[in-house]
């Protein structure tokens, strides 16, 4: 199976759906490719704890730019 890393930053009121839509998308690929190729995602946020989107909905990310990779 190849493994691809994909990050997606989060900021205070960013659009859910600039979160979502992209995890969704690449969610499908394993299943679509029969599991030969597998995204490996990332939520990095601009500030420490959980983030608030424009509709208010909080997320907590994997890791912030603060954090070493």
């Amino acid at each position: 199976m190849r493994r691809i890393a994909i990050a997606t930053l989060i900021f205070p009121n960013f659009q859910l759906l600039d979160l979502a839509g992209p995890w969704d998308a690449f969610g499908e690929i394993k299943v679509l490719s029969q599991g030969e190729v597998e995204y490996q995602l990332t939520a990095i946020g601009t500030t420490r704890g959980q983030i608030r989107s424009s509709s208010g909905l909080t997320v907590t990310p994997d890791q912030t730019i603060f954090d070493d990779c």
